[in-house]
């Protein structure tokens, strides 16, 4: 079997590994990215499309512990743990409960923060050089609440946000109606948040931006990689199902994969794949022109160029479990709530991998001649351009824009 030989390969073409090809290809390096499907076509291909820079609280955190046994056993709740992956899941569930506690709450936040500060500016640099602006909108999104007991808390909760640097403004229900007239249900108020924003369609970005590498001299194998064999100065030896590759440098991006791999390299993280699902409307019925959180159910509304697409909720159940049903409809039941005339009329149901480690922050980090950027959960989007201009960073040699050790490989 011939060994194909590149400068730096990526493994994992979703949109973190997609931002990391463009930045290294536009730097001049000779690139090759491989995935076993087609780009973009993993967790990528399904999220809610927003550049969630308002989410700088982990959700390992103090508040959640008291909420987990409640949120587990409601099979209609926002985080569902299946009783065939309990065993498998006690490892990552202790890690998760020990990066609760305060003191590392607090440096998740921190850590969190340093990344999307910078995420959306870093997001307008990549669509403006890519002459893709058009599938970005920065309109800012809403957290809405609709029920009277849950907005009392909303003051304390946009004093929290602004504490932490988060531009919020609290808006009465008459506020909300005036700015999202489609919503005539249930609603008590919102928190809006003027420095975030959403695509029109992910996956488009994610193949829009490929495209562009691939111009730039991108050269893109479909093949699953298995196993990796790596010795210091020497470069990687790469195993997969049609052939063996040998590149200079490796970028690992590989998602929730990116865990097995790590086993071939001696390595280790705790990856699990957090399931997450969407309900996509082609024919919603009504118009929104932003993104819309749900406080109480923990989903979110978002505006698409090929209809409205309902996502969210957390599920552990391990990666070869098949969809459970109606999990993604429900979403749609929930969002009736608040859009009485919604319509999911030829709608379309999806389930993805969201690669999370137990302290909810990826690992961007660096060992010889390969460079590890995973487990970017729920903000693999938000984070993408600014995880790719840091792992551009490292390649060259350049000191990083932000301190990388909170995202450590080897922090746990």
């Amino acid at each position: 079997m011939e060994t194909e030989k590149s400068k730096i390969t990526i493994i994992g073409a979703g949109i973190i590994g997609v931002a990391i090809a463009y930045r290294l290809t536009s730097a001049g390096h000779k690139v090759t990215l491989i995935d076993r499907d087609a780009p973009g076509m993993g967790a990528s291909f399904g999220n809610a499309g927003h550049f969630a820079t308002e989410q700088v609280f982990p959700l390992a955190s103090p508040d959640v512990l008291g909420n987990i046994p409640q949120m587990m056993f409601d099979r209609r709740g926002p985080l569902v743990l299946k009783p065939a992956h309990m065993l498998r899941f006690l490892p990552w569930g202790l890690r998760f409960l020990w990066a609760s506690r305060k003191s590392a709450f607090q440096r998740g936040i921190r850590a969190t923060k340093s990344l999307n500060d910078g995420a959306l500016a870093h997001w307008r640099e990549l669509l403006s050089e890519t002459g893709l602006s058009d599938l970005g909108r920065t309109r800012g999104s809403l957290e809405i609440f609709q029920t009277g007991s849950a907005f009392r808390q909303a003051a304390a909760l946009a004093e929290r946000f602004i504490r932490h640097g988060v531009r919020t403004e609290i808006l009465n229900a008459r506020q909300v109606r005036e700015r999202v007239p489609a919503l005539t249900g249930d609603l008590a108020g919102a928190l809006f948040f003027p420095d975030t924003g959403h695509t029109v369609n992910p996956h488009r970005l994610v193949t829009a931006i490929f495209d562009q590498a691939l111009a730039k001299g991108l050269c893109f194998i479909q093949d699953d990689i298995t196993a990796l064999d790596h010795k210091a100065g020497r470069g990687v030896v790469m195993r997969g199902g049609k052939g063996i590759y040998e590149t200079e440098k490796l970028v690992l991006s590989s998602g929730v994969l990116s865990r097995d791999l790590l086993k071939s390299l001696g390595l280790s993280a705790p990856l699990e794949a957090e399931r997450g699902y969407h309900y996509m409307l082609p024919r919603p019925g009504i118009a929104v022109d932003l993104p819309l959180t749900f406080h109480e159910r923990k989903f979110i509304l978002t505006p698409m160029e090929h209809g409205i697409r309902l996502a969210g909720t957390v599920e552990f159940a391990g990666v070869k479990a098949p969809p459970t049903p109606n999990r993604a409809r429900m979403l749609f039941d929930f969002a009736r709530q608040s859009f009485p005339e919604l319509d999911d009329r030829a709608a379309e149901e999806w389930m993805g991998f969201r690669p999370t480690l137990p302290d909810y922050l990826p690992v961007i980090d660096r060992r010889d001649n390969i460079v590890f950027a995973f487990g970017h959960q729920h903000l693999g989007l938000t984070q993408a351009a600014i995880t790719a201009r840091l792992v551009q960073e490292m390649i060259s040699g350049a000191a990083p824009a932000i301190d990388l050790s909170p995202f450590r490989l080897d922090r746990f």
